[in-house]
């Protein structure tokens, strides 16, 4: 599920949890967006991610260990 804030994406993470009583998981940096994850009772994974991206990556592909 895309979101288009980490502002909204923070108020929909403090309302699940809130509401829900069920675990969500810390926002996840993934370089060009960020995610949050929970469980919906039928166990089907839930991801919500920003869709404006987030500062460029600061690491090259080179000082991740790429030859």
């Amino acid at each position: 599920m895309a979101i288009g804030s980490e502002q909204e994406q923070l108020g929909l993470r403090e309302a699940a949890a809130r509401s829900t009583a069920r675990r969500v998981t810390e926002v996840r940096d993934r370089c060009y967006f960020k995610s949050i994850y929970f469980r919906e009772p039928g166990g089907v994974l839930f991801e919500v991610a920003t869709v404006a991206p987030v500062s460029p990556p600061t690491k090259t592909r080179r000082s991740w260990g790429a030859v």
